[in-house]
Order: structure tokens, then sequence, then C-alpha cells
């Protein structure tokens, strides 16, 4: 057997990989690449992938495609009137319900951004009509998406005020949708993931956010006196802990370690330390906002589900919901642990979460990247924000600039 030709072979493999991610067309197989990959994974002929079948291999019985995504999966919400100024309290356990109270004016707010992936573009929504409204932000902490979302939006701001803030989020999530919801690609790296780890799968580590990020984050805005605090975590894979980054740390390696999925991307490293999605250890981070310069008020953004009625009986959607609590349960202990906090008033914790659009998405929801899909989330947060600011939230509109938080 001739020897391989290895550069035709990892250009030809690297292409591949980008492919899958959505960065170049795809290429065409030289027949060196056979050899090598045999070696690698087996008989080409028993891989089911686009990328590794052999140029001579006949075409598998078309499967049929699963119907699109679309906004329409997105069940509609109704306006809730809320005729009362309303304030929470907290109880150990979870924040309990809102309790009429009187709302004085404040400095600013503060936001904890839950991850969820593709749901994070319900986030997208509520920041948006906080622009909008030029609410002013103090601090941002956040996990996976809740860490995109925080570093487009400080460092945008800083630079160009709410109205550029809002341009900046609506561009990114517009590339992320280009990226990764196009063509049927996700459908192919759905069942490659099924095969191949990270690492086997994707060897030249491509990710298509470093590119977004690199493009939508102006990285020396965010450590700006106009900018808002950033703080982002990820769970270091040695010991399960939350390392948080902010300053001259935040950078684009934490954010996307923040948003490291093991099954999906490989660890990313940092400082010689290896990191994981931050939604395992901090999600959000909670801590950060309570120090002082801290605005008194903190709006937290849930996208995980707080209460999932009935037992799920299928492989998704029994995977759905175990990642829904793995992801929940670092927050559920940090409102234990800092109820007392919240008890003496110093600070006042509001909360905004996805549950009625989250109730009826299929399982899977988190990946779909399809843009009438975000778009109706994002439409539903920008309606519960509205909600929001018609009750204690409009207390928060009394300035238009960024309060300038302590440590910055």
């Amino acid at each position: 057997m001739t020897p391989p030709d290895a550069p035709a072979v990892t250009d030809w493999l690297r292409r591949q990989v980008a492919w899958l991610y959505g960065a170049v067309p795809p290429a065409t197989r030289p027949p060196e690449a056979a050899p090598l990959v045999e070696a690698a994974v087996g008989p080409i002929a028993e891989v089911e992938h686009p990328a590794l079948k052999p140029a001579n291999a006949k075409p598998a019985t078309a499967r049929p495609r699963a119907p699109k995504r679309v906004a329409a999966q997105v069940p509609a919400v109704k306006a809730v009137k809320r005729p009362t100024v309303k304030r929470p309290t907290v109880k150990f356990g979870r924040p309990a319900s809102l309790v009429a109270v009187e709302a004085p004016p404040v400095a600013g707010l503060s936001l904890a951004l839950q991850g969820g992936g593709a749901i994070g573009a319900f986030t997208w929504g509520v920041l948006d009509r906080l622009l909008e409204a030029e609410v002013p932000i103090a601090r941002i902490t956040g996990a996976s998406a809740g860490a995109f979302n925080g570093v487009v939006l400080a460092a945008a701001l800083a630079k160009d005020g709410p109205a550029g803030a809002r341009k900046a989020l609506a561009e990114a999530w517009k590339r992320v949708s280009d990226a990764g919801g196009m063509s049927g690609r996700t459908q192919h790296l759905d069942l490659a993931r099924q095969m191949f780890s990270p690492y086997q799968l994707n060897p030249f580590d491509v990710n298509p956010i470093r590119d977004i990020l690199m493009d939508a984050v102006d990285w020396p805005a965010l450590t700006s006196r106009r900018a808002p605090t950033v703080f982002v975590s990820a769970t270091r894979i040695a010991d399960g802990q939350a390392r948080i980054f902010t300053g001259a740390t935040l950078t684009i390696d934490a954010v996307l370690a923040s948003a490291a999925l093991p099954g999906l991307s490989r660890a990313v490293e940092i400082d010689g330390e290896a990191y994981w999605d931050g939604g395992y250890s901090a999600n959000p981070p909670l801590d950060p906002l309570l120090t002082p310069g801290g605005a008194p008020d903190i709006l937290l953004v849930r996208l995980n589900p707080t209460n999932q009625p009935g037992v799920p009986m299928t492989v998704r959607t029994i995977a759905e919901r175990v990642n829904q609590i793995v992801f929940d349960r670092p927050l559920l202990d940090a409102l234990d642990r800092l109820a007392p906090v919240f008890a003496e008033g110093r600070f006042r914790l509001h909360q905004l979460n996805a549950d009625r659009v989250l109730d009826g998405l299929p399982p899977g929801s988190a990946g779909n990247l399809d843009w009438d899909f975000l778009t109706g989330l994002r439409d539903a947060g920008r309606l519960a924000a509205s909600e929001w600011l018609d009750g204690i939230g409009a207390a928060l509109v009394v300035e238009t600039a960024v309060v300038e938080a302590s440590g910055a």
C-alpha cells in the first residue's frame, strides 16, 4: 500500500472539521486519506458520516428529514398586567414570590445571567429591552451563554452606548445562527458526536464562537471605566471548583471555557489549568454582585425551568431533565447560602425566568440555532422584561449613565 500523502490528508481533515463547524464548504476526500482514516477509526464503510465515507461508497438509504424547528415552537406568551410595584424576598432554597412593597429609586442594576445554550436568546431579549429603556447597568455575572451575552453587551455599551449594545447583541446572535444552523450541518454534527469525542471529531479545535467573540467584542473596552464590570465563571476540571474571571483575566479563552460543554467542546486551558462549562459550578455567580460598590438591585435571568412536572420517559427527555437539574443545582445552593445576606435588605434580588417559553419546547431546543427560533425567544425575553419594567423595574430607570463599579 502506498504511504499516504500526510499534508494532503491533514488539509482534507482540517477542511472537513471546519465544514462541520460552519467555517468552509466541504472538500473532496483525496484517495490518500483512506489509509489514515481507516487506521484511526476502522473500516471507513462502517462509519456513517459524510466526511469519512469513501468516494466509491454506495449512497445510504435516505432518512426522512426532521421538520425544521422555527419560532412557531416558542409558545405565545401573553402580557400580564402588574398593577403594583413589587420587590422579591428570598427564603432558603429558592427566591420567594414577589411581594408588594415600596421600591425606592436606586443608582443602577446588576445582572446575573444563567447559561442555557440557544435559550440564551431569551436573555438577549431581556437585555435588549433593558437597554431600550436605558436602565443603568453596574455589574454583570454570567456562565456559558450568559457569559457570551455579558461580554458582548458590556463592551459595546462602553464604546457605543445602549443603541450600540443592542446592535452588537443582534449581530452576534445572527452570526451564531449562521455558524450553527445552516444546511443540515447540525444533524451531521449531532451524529458525529455520538461516535467521537471532541478530541477525535475536532482535532484542530475549530470553534466559530472564537471568531464571533473576536469580532463582536472590543476587549480593551471591557476594562474601561464606562463598562459594567463583568464576571464569568468556568469549572476547573481538576477539582470541580468555579473560577471567576474578571478584569485582565477576562479573555476570549475565559468566555470559551465558560461555554465548553464536555461532549461538544474540547477543554480550554488557561494558566496551565483545564476548564469546562461554568454552569457546573456557578450558574451564574452571585457573590461578585454582593461586594462593596455593587448595585443594591440584582436581576437574575434564569433559563432552566424552575418546575418541571411529570416524569420523562424517553432517552432524550431523561437526558435533558438530568442536565437541567445538574446545571440549576449551583444556583439553588448559592441562594441557600446567601439567603441571610438578602434577608439583611442591603441587596434586593429580582428574578425573570423563561418558564413560560420553555413549557412545550421539544428536547434539544438548547441546540436549535435556527434564526426564527432565536428571534422568537428574543421576543419572549423582551416581553418578560417589559412586564418587569412595568412593575418594580420602573423605579430603576433613574439614570442613563453606566454606574462605575468598584474594582473595574
